[in-house]
């Protein structure tokens, strides 16, 4: 009993009031007792009922008026257990155990009850012990995947399970990962072909990560992530110096793929890298020192990212590096100011394919190949400039790099700033980007617009663009997209100050007029601007042929004019499957109307109507199964809507 249920401890006594304290004293424990004892059987009652919310409310209030009670806790460990949930009752045992004195009888209840709880968990986690080593192996590890490291710290039956599986990607983290890494590469080292090491393994010794006795006969992929470079003299770090002499004796001639993701300061150079892994076919890292120059060629080399190298890249380094790299068919770069360097790609690097410069930031990652294949046909394909905020790049050096490669060009990024050279003498231009059907560019600055009106204009089989606009008039823009006859996605972004809004509606009406003829299927636009003030807000209601619509909007006011968009879009555009507000403000009214689109499956509000329960009128779209709305969405509006739709993901307010 607690100190209710206790005789208070008098310092002093007043007429007959001691008596009077001990018998009242004595009426509660009475009471409490008698209390305690009918919350106990309404519990059993309530949990047979499968009334388990209910349930566990009474044994809270036990536990409130009784914390030294040992009821409370076994009622609720009760509850638990009967909900299939033995870690919260075994937590709730622990409780009680914490609460109850040894002495009291009633401890010893709670520690059967924590090992029956116990034997229940490892039943319930072991019985991958029960099933045969062919099910196990063939069945359910190739199954876990990425998530084979969790599984390992389940149990020690899935640990053991696991190890007599063969796995081949497999990630050693934390501490916890750490611990038994020895065990666990020795007994798979053999058939690991992807081994990811990440922070913890910093200071993992050498013959922990890879050991002696272990076969890494198969490991083709290196993944090192998430390192801080601090001391360059700590030979304990993965991406140390030492270490990767280590690497390169322990199984660096097996490696065709690396990936280093340091941080910090450059403590590895590329020379090291390169000389240690012979085989090696694919390199992506950063804070690389590329100082120290290359001795020899390196023939399988086909794809090289490095990003934030110490130097950073000019056309002197990158040639000295690239002279040893001929066989290079995907190559990313940064930061790189220095616009020399498009000028000299080619020759350096005659089987590109594939080529990212920044002069800032990250490069985007291309895809890793996956063995070292001959390229087809000699020509970039896939090409991505990105100058902004750091330099000015030279137009006569983009146009020397993409030029010669008009006829193979399939995918094009600019982001930055062009200098100011004249772009007429191009109009006169004949030949075209055939195979040019991905376009993305910034213009931001009045000297691209002109750039990439010319790109469109030679480029008749453009499908997807993604535009990011300035202030300036952009009408020339729009009037080449609208002769894109192929054009199937545009995105646009407009930020505040943008004053050729009504080219973009001419560009709409193009595409209402062409009607069935019209490609374009998806349309995603962010601006700035009040919804209210749009004059192409209603054509863009009128396109026939969208499936997919994404509106962007800085606006969280409802406008009639965006109800007349709404009541716009259900009349027209009768093929939308996919349609995502992100900022607007919707409301009952306009909910209901999308019952009229009749193949909608996919809706994302980012804003909650002023009503919650407006969501549910929703349920009348016939055809809706993955709904996304905010998370502080009324619990009994959620779960209602999870019975009519289904598929409701919520999304967090970041």
């Amino acid at each position: 009993m607690n100190e209710i249920g206790h005789q208070p401890i008098l310092t002093t006594i007043h007429a007959n009031n001691d008596v009077s304290i001990k018998e009242t004293t004595n009426q509660i424990r009475s009471t409490l007792q008698a209390l305690l004892s009918q919350l106990n059987d309404r519990v059993y009652a309530l949990a047979a009922c499968a009334q388990f919310d209910s349930a566990l409310n009474d044994a809270a209030v036990m536990r409130t008026l009784s914390p030294s009670c040992t009821l409370g806790y076994l009622c609720s460990g009760y509850v638990y257990m009967q909900q299939g949930r033995p870690w919260a009752a075994m937590d709730m045992y622990d409780r009680g155990l914490d609460m109850v004195p040894r002495g009291d009888a009633g401890y010893h209840k709670l520690a059967r009850a924590k090992a029956s709880a116990q034997y229940a968990a490892d039943r319930r986690l072991d019985f991958i012990s029960k099933l045969p080593l062919d099910t196990v192996v063939k069945n359910i590890v190739p199954r876990l995947h990425e998530n084979i490291r969790e599984y390992m710290r389940v149990s020690r039956s899935w640990y053991g399970r696991i190890l007599q599986s063969d796995i081949n990607d497999l990630d050693l983290e934390k501490p916890c990962a750490c611990r038994h890494s020895r065990e666990t590469l020795i007994r798979l080292g053999h058939s690991i072909e992807s081994l990811t090491l990440l922070d913890c393994c910093s200071k993992a010794p050498m013959d922990v990560l890879f050991p002696r006795d272990a076969s890494f006969n198969s490991l083709q992929q290196l993944k090192i992530l998430g390192t801080e470079s601090h001391s360059l003299n700590d030979t304990s770090r993965i991406d140390s110096p030492s270490f990767l002499t280590a690497l390169g004796n322990s199984v660096g001639s097996h490696l065709t793929h690396i990936t280093i993701n340091q941080r910090g300061e450059p403590a590895i150079h590329l020379n090291k890298i390169l000389e240690s892994c012979p085989n090696l076919i694919s390199l992506h890292a950063s804070h690389l020192d590329i100082t120290t120059p290359l001795k020899q060629d390196y023939p399988n080399v086909i794809d090289l990212v490095l990003d934030h190298t110490f130097p950073e890249f000019t056309s002197t380094n990158l040639s000295s590096i690239l002279v040893h790299l001929k066989s290079l068919q995907s190559l990313a770069i940064s930061p790189c100011s220095d616009s020399h360097v498009l000028a000299s790609i080619q020759d350096l690097c005659p089987l590109l394919k594939r080529f990212e410069c920044c002069c800032s930031g990250p490069c985007s990652r291309i895809d890793i190949p996956r063995t070292n294949q001959q390229p087809d046909k000699e020509g970039l394909k896939d090409l991505h400039i990105d100058s902004s905020g750091v330099n000015i790049y030279a137009v006569n050096h983009v146009l020397s790099l993409i030029m010669p490669h008009m006829e193979t060009l399939e995918s094009f990024t600019f982001k930055g700033v062009l200098d100011g050279v004249d772009h007429k003498d191009l109009d006169d231009w004949e030949h075209q980007f055939d195979k040019l059907h991905t376009l993305s560019f910034t213009a931001y600055e009045p000297y691209v617009i002109p750039f990439c009106t010319w790109i469109i204009r030679h480029a008749p089989f453009l499908e997807s663009v993604d535009l990011e606009l300035s202030a300036a008039t952009h009408g020339a823009i729009f009037c080449a997209l609208s002769q894109r006859t192929c054009l199937q996605e545009l995105k646009l972004g407009i930020p505040d100050g943008a004053h050729d809004e009504e080219a973009l509606r001419g560009f709409l009406m193009h595409h209402v007029h062409l009607g069935a003829l019209s490609g374009l299927e998806k349309f995603t636009i962010y601006f700035e601007h009040p919804m209210n003030t749009q004059p192409w807000i209603i054509a863009l209601g009128q396109l026939s042929r969208l499936r997919f619509l994404h509106l962007t909007s800085m606006d969280g006011v409802i406008h009639e004019d965006f109800t007349t968009f709404v009541v716009s879009l259900v009349t027209f555009c009768t093929n939308l499957e996919h349609l995502i507000l992100e900022g607007q403000i919707t409301d009952g009214n306009q909910l209901f109307l999308l019952r009229r689109l009749k193949k909608l499956k996919h809706l994302r509000l980012s804003k909650l109507p002023s009503l919650s329960s407006d969501l549910l009128k929703l349920s009348a779209c016939p055809r809706l199964t993955h709904l996304e709305i905010p998370e502080n969405v009324d619990s009994k509006v959620l779960d209602e809507l999870k019975g009519n739709i289904g598929n409701v993901d919520l999304i967090r307010d970041h």
